[in-house]
């Protein structure tokens, strides 16, 4: 049997090599490329469970202040418009929203 030269050896243990690390890359790029999109996919359950709650809650305070059931709830209590004399007037208080907002007049409470 003939003897390979040192060089060629040398040339297909690199190329194996290099076909090794490639091999190796590929795999993990798919296993993060999978875990990725695992994570995607909760991510966007989350936010559909998140927006579906939202809307709920939205539903639920709409229904609860609705006109028409706090004039029942009103009913129910006793409750119905002022009478006169029945308001009092306070102080009128202005909030600080920013630099160009006047400073605020009359006492904080």
């Amino acid at each position: 049997m003939a003897r390979l030269p040192s060089r060629a050896v040398m040339q297909c243990l690199l190329a194996a090599g290099a076909a090794l690390v490639l091999g190796l890359a590929v795999v993990w790029v798919n296993i993060e490329r999978l875990d990725t999109a695992y994570r995607l996919e909760q991510l966007e359950k989350r936010l559909a469970d998140t927006n579906d709650l939202r809307a709920k809650l939205q539903l639920e305070k709409d229904n609860l202040t609705s006109p028409y059931r706090l004039r029942k709830k009103a009913q129910e209590y006793g409750l119905g418009p002022a009478k006169p004399g029945q308001l009092r007037q306070g102080p009128v208080v202005q909030r600080d929203n920013g630099p160009d907002t006047p400073p605020a007049t009359g006492s904080a409470l």
